[in-house]
């Protein structure tokens, strides 16, 4: 039998978005009566996401137990970390069977397909992979640890905010010259596929002979994917 996957990529979640917010509860709902067992989120979960259980707002401890819940039901959530996603590996209940910058599968039929993010991919975007490095080590961390939490919260809300409004051009700009650089590395590794998220948009490229999908961000009309064994990516739309 084929095996299916569910992909998410770019929910950016927060409390404030009611419209996002009822689409990703029927997501949810979408995915738990499915037959269908594994979901990959590719990033970008919230709008900002500080993973110390501290730091979390009570409506990400929501969505977290709702999560959680579907991984009681048997339900495998991998989630790979994007560019608004801090230390999720620090959460004392987590729901998810994987946390990690990428994700590979290989399948019986010879697929063998690298999940990630993408915010990485553009080396041109040197602003981002040195504010990237710097805030996810482990000394940003014990900081944020000892800080008082709405101190900490607050702190992390305003920088966010800030580095949301430089380099904007990498972010709307496909780094196409970078993505065929980086088939090229994976084919020599044996890759057949690139999933990737972050840019907000669908898009399906082959370099290399590396198929590469872009999957589009859930807030445009709460999209989501179904990926099969050969690599072939549905979107679909939740009405």
């Amino acid at each position: 039998m084929e095996e299916e996957i569910y992909l998410l990529a770019d929910s950016h979640l927060n409390s404030k978005s009611d419209e996002i917010n009822d689409l990703f509860s029927k997501f949810l709902r979408i995915f738990q009566e499915s037959k269908l067992s594994k979901l990959i989120i590719l990033g970008d979960l919230f709008s900002n996401w500080m993973g110390i259980d501290d730091l979390l707002s009570d409506y990400q401890k929501e969505i977290i137990k709702a999560l959680n819940h579907l991984k009681e039901n048997g339900k495998e959530i991998i989630f790979l970390e994007g560019n608004r996603d801090y230390f999720v590996d620090e959460l004392k209940e987590t729901p998810f069977l994987f946390i990690g910058k990428n994700y590979k599968m290989d399948f019986s039929n010879g697929t063998k397909i690298l999940f990630e993010h993408g915010e990485t991919i553009n080396w041109e975007d040197r602003n981002y992979l040195l504010w990237s490095y710097i805030t996810r080590t482990s000394s940003v961390k014990s900081l944020l640890k000892i800080l008082k939490k709405d101190f900490a919260k607050n702190l992390a809300e305003k920088l966010e905010e800030k580095l949301s409004r430089t380099n904007y051009e990498h972010k709307i700009e496909i780094p196409f010259d970078e993505i065929k650089k980086y088939a090229r590395s994976l084919k020599e590794e044996g890759y057949t596929n690139l999933v990737l998220g972050h840019f907000h948009r669908k898009l399906e490229y082959e370099f290399y002979g590396v198929k590469v999908n872009l999957v589009d961000t859930f807030m445009n009309k709460g999209s989501f994917s179904i990926i099969n064994s050969q690599g072939k990516i549905e979107t679909r739309y939740i009405a």
